[in-house]
């Protein structure tokens, strides 16, 4: 923890590795330095970056509840630095998120949910989660039907039609509701293959 005049910063650091790796790999987590610039008043904050890693920032003003700065940072082996206002007068969290999952680090998408990472964290998603929200349905899913991925709607009923966005096939269309397939024996006396 780094007390700097009324503010209070900590800076955590987390790692999302992959278990693509055939042996294990040591990795050291990077020092984060954190200066306050009074003149501007933005917080610095760098880090010596590995190649093949990807960094991405979040803040947080109770660490519960998480917001991605719209950062990539590609690791190149060099230092790196950023600088944001605080985004609280009196107490803020950072967090230091970097990963070894290959795919280009802004047009790639680390989760598979169908969005890229730079459009993820442009929304405030979690590159590294297919369901930001944890609501059951997909972040690229909610977009593509009108719900909120950051907001846990999976159980609530979008269009009104007594299915909740979850089960139903489209949640932004009244009309059509839960998808049910019928499967029939052929009338003809053959079998289905």
């Amino acid at each position: 923890m780094i007390i700097l005049r009324k503010f209070v910063v900590i800076v955590l650091i987390s790692l999302f590795m992959t278990a693509m790796h055939s042996q294990a790999q040591e990795v050291s987590l990077p020092k984060v330095n954190i200066e306050h610039d009074e003149a501007n008043n933005l917080f610095r904050m760098t880090w010596q970056s590995e190649v093949g890693f990807t960094y991405f920032i979040q803040h947080s003003l109770d660490l519960t509840d998480w917001t991605y700065l719209n950062i990539i940072e590609p690791g190149n082996g060099q230092e790196k630095e950023w600088a944001y206002p605080p985004p609280h007068p009196d107490k803020f969290f950072f967090r230091l998120h970097f990963t070894d999952r290959p795919g280009d680090p802004f047009t790639g998408d680390f989760d598979g949910d169908g969005l890229s990472n730079a459009d993820e964290v442009a929304m405030g998603l979690n590159p590294m989660n297919v369901d930001t929200d944890g609501d059951g349905l997909s972040d690229g899913y909610e977009l593509a039907n009108a719900l909120n991925p950051l907001v846990n709607d999976g159980g609530m009923d979008l269009d009104g039609d007594g299915v909740v966005n979850r089960e139903d096939a489209r949640p932004s269309d009244i009309n059509i509701g839960r998808l049910t397939i019928n499967i029939s024996a052929p009338t003809d006396g053959g079998t289905i293959p």
